[in-house]
């Protein structure tokens, strides 16, 4: 698995431009706009091999991320589409149906069900996107830690002054706070909103100069 870095180590890039601002809200405002870049540009793909034993749906991310695409799924080296849940009938849903797998859906935001249901190896590539919501814990300097602020450590590396800008436009419109400045807000989103069409931009490219079938590794 990757390295991760939790959200505080991004607060140097944010605090000089909302001044006053609580850490609490600047983590959620980066944690807010790190979910906007991972399901604009798809730039977390996870991979994960799962031995499905029962009838169940199993859990195929780590425990602070969500599925925001299925880019690939195998079961026992057969391919499986890709399907949204609507697009099931309830006696597929209940997995009553029988025979080989041939479909895969998201049930839940780290939960997936293969259909018709069968035991055996799933092979996934995905599409991941930081966690909603708040898991407290206590971290080793004592003070409260939000264990769903756990990132991808290439998030920082990569792409750290693009999704603080992103989080620092959210802050700079709060209303009625020392550091709101609607016109500031603006240049930031138009920072990030240009650094994501920058990352897109260059995927592309990247996959029209590759040989056929490669698919990119540096994450």
């Amino acid at each position: 698995m990757s390295s991760t870095i939790n959200l505080i180590e991004f607060l140097p890039l944010v605090r000089p431009h909302a001044p006053g601002a609580a850490i609490p809200n600047m983590t959620q405002a980066l944690r807010k706009a790190a979910i906007e870049f991972c399901e604009k540009t798809r730039c977390w793909r996870y991979r994960v091999n799962v031995q499905v034993t029962r009838q169940d749906y199993p859990v195929v991310t780590p425990a602070y991320a969500e599925i925001h695409e299925i880019e690939r799924a195998e079961f026992d080296g057969n391919r499986l589409t890709p399907v949204e849940y609507d697009d099931l009938t309830f006696q597929e849903l209940s997995q009553a149906e029988a025979g080989v797998p041939h479909l895969i859906t998201q049930m839940t935001y780290d939960q997936v069900a293969i259909v018709p249901f069968a035991t055996g190896s799933l092979s996934l590539s995905l599409f991941l996107k930081p966690r909603h919501g708040d898991n407290m814990t206590t971290g080793t300097d004592g003070l409260p830690s939000n264990f769903y602020d756990l990132v991808p450590e290439v998030l920082y590396s990569r792409f750290g002054e693009t999704i603080a800008s992103g989080a620092i436009a959210r802050l700079l419109i709060i209303p009625q706070q020392p550091f709101t400045n609607l016109d500031l807000a603006a240049v930031h989103q138009a920072k990030f909103e240009d650094g994501v069409s920058r990352f897109n931009a260059a995927n592309v490219r990247g996959q029209h100069r590759a040989r056929p079938r490669v698919r990119a590794s540096w994450f």
